[in-house]
């Protein structure tokens, strides 16, 4: 789950687009608006022109909606997802920045540039900003190499906000019993996030400073801000929080299954077998975060890359 959507792979229920409208709240919430405020200023308006930004894996069109609004540019997005029912449910913001904005949708498969890195060279032909949202964990190092070769090729921005940084914790006032428990869960939940997801091994929570270091290699100035949702306060924050909690004790599972002979010796202080346990550290972690026993911390990173000199 880039949470739920975004650490499971993209045919699983969690990537449609309830998913997204249930988290898009948390997100606006948790994003860095002082990297939104360096991009517009580094940004030049552009009088021949509208500015012209790519969204990977747009989903739904959650950037657009916070992003287009954020910028006083007249703007041009090409929004790409590999799901074309995402794609027909995307809305424009509801408050529309004061120029003309504009957007298209178009069918993409991200997969394919990792074997045609000529197709995204293409795609990014003449972009001013290269963006993308809880997205860069499903990436593998080459594909994200190649991403950087494209920025670099385009003299283009790069903007990839809410990228999971593999940390996750339950906060509750008190002792609680259940935290060995959780770092078994992480665990479990890391190693499935590094599967492959059709675009190499993923790199899962490792992926935003892997390209953070690409991209400063290749001569931007990078800078990374925390950007961590807090749930348990907010309306909306219970279906969200349960659906996470879903997600994780899902991919534990799954992982267990692949790693069972460790999982049963990192358990050994009980007699329970690993499906035991897991199962019941997600029926009390459900039941204390539907209580508001305990409130839930889900790390993220925002990027913002900015090319040394402007094309």
């Amino acid at each position: 789950m880039s949470d739920v959507k975004r650490h499971h792979n993209r045919d699983a229920k969690p990537f449609a687009a309830d998913w997204l409208t249930l988290r898009e709240a948390a997100d606006a919430r948790a994003r860095s608006p002082a990297l939104t405020a360096r991009l517009k200023d580094w940004l030049p308006p552009r009088s021949h022109r509208p500015l012209a930004i790519i969204d990977l894996g747009c989903g739904t069109g959650s950037n657009l909606r916070y992003l287009a609004p954020r910028l006083p540019f007249s703007q041009r997005w090409r929004l790409l997802d590999n799901d074309p029912e995402l794609l027909a449910r995307i809305m424009p913001p509801d408050d529309p920045p004061n120029a003309s904005l504009e957007w298209r949708c178009h069918q993409e498969d991200l997969a394919r540039w990792l074997k045609a890195p000529d197709s995204m060279h293409d795609a990014l032909k003449d972009c001013d900003l290269v963006s993308g949202t809880a997205l860069l964990d499903l990436f593998s190092a080459n594909w994200l190499e190649t991403l950087a070769e494209g920025c670099v090729d385009a003299g283009a921005a790069v903007l990839m906000t809410l990228s999971v940084d593999g940390d996750w914790r339950f906060v509750s006032d008190g002792p609680d019993d259940l935290v060995v428990h959780d770092a078994r869960v992480l665990a479990l939940f890391r190693d499935h996030q590094r599967r492959d997801k059709g675009l190499g091994p993923a790199l899962g929570g490792e992926a935003p400073t892997f390209l953070a270091r690409c991209l400063e290699r290749r001569g931007y100035r990078v800078e990374l801000a925390a950007s961590p949702w807090r749930l348990g306060t907010e309306v909306g924050d219970e279906a969200l929080g349960i659906a996470l909690i879903d997600g994780w004790y899902q991919a534990a599972v799954e992982q267990a299954a692949v790693e069972q002979a460790a999982v049963e010796q990192a358990a050994s202080i009980n007699s329970k077998s690993a499906g035991a346990w897991l199962k019941d550290w997600w029926l009390w972690r459900r039941m204390q975060f539907r209580e508001g026993l305990v409130t839930l911390e889900v790390g993220h990173l925002d990027l913002l890359a900015l090319p040394g000199e402007r094309s």
